[in-house]
């Protein structure tokens, strides 16, 4: 199968599974306009399984290059499940995705986010991959904190949710959260909640001392996310 034919496919099968009622309901989880069939994200990976799996069947197997330029275009269009579908079929080529070659790639795709779910998927996935099997590049996000663009600096702290969670990058989790801690925009402080709470189960006691430092300067949103997981105890500390 052709990059437009595995494209019109996967548009045709999410127009004909569409479900407006679902498409309403969902459209309340985002402050921001989005654009839905209303299908689940379980449907809109099934959707770029399915396609995977005919063009294998005819002796078409689709190739990373071919990936790559698949999700390019249905990230775009900025549809959820045409999106989803894209990095479904992308995500069959590990451990290749994770290549520093694919950085460029996905960093260069952050100018598609036009949401939430869309930049976590792309950035706590791909890029998060990316840099925690090449820790030299988490420098390249980290003036990501100074950007006017909401979800760049949402990006800074979900790029490291998945190697903050393994212990990796204290320091720089640290220094994205200092860098971020007078952010009022919502989604970009609970981006950093988010990543303080994974950063803290490996290193609970310098994320604790780091939020008795500067507690006063987050907004309560990312608080609450901070300490979320922590003992009664600490928790308490902290509210205190």
């Amino acid at each position: 199968m052709t990059t437009p034919q595995i494209v019109k496919y996967i548009k045709q099968q999410a127009k004909q599974q569409a479900n407006p009622k679902k498409a309403g309901e969902l459209r309340r989880f985002f402050t921001e306009p989005i654009k839905t069939y209303g299908l689940t994200v379980p449907q809109g990976r099934q959707l770029g399984e399915a396609v995977f799996k005919l063009a294998k069947e005819q002796g078409q197997a689709i190739n990373l290059k071919q990936a790559i330029a698949v999700t390019e275009k249905l990230f775009a269009g900025q549809i959820m499940e045409e999106v989803y579908a894209g990095f479904q079929i992308l995500d069959k080529f590990k451990p290749e995705i994770y290549h520093a070659k694919m950085f460029g790639v996905y960093t260069g795709w952050m100018r598609h986010v036009s949401n939430w779910a869309h930049n976590d998927l792309l950035t706590a996935h791909f890029i998060g991959g990316v840099i925690g099997n090449n820790p030299a590049l988490v420098k390249k996000i980290l003036p990501w904190v100074k950007s006017k663009n909401r979800w760049l600096r949402r990006a800074a702290a979900t790029s490291l949710i998945n190697p903050a969670k393994r212990g990796s990058f204290l320091a720089e989790v640290l220094f994205i959260a200092k860098a971020l801690r007078f952010d009022r925009d919502d989604l970009v402080c609970k981006g950093v909640g988010w990543l303080l709470r994974e950063a803290a189960k490996q290193h609970q006691r310098q994320v604790v001392n780091f939020l008795l430092e500067y507690k006063q300067d987050f907004a309560r949103i990312t608080l609450n996310y901070a300490w979320e997981k922590l003992p009664e105890n600490l928790k308490n500390k902290l509210k205190a």
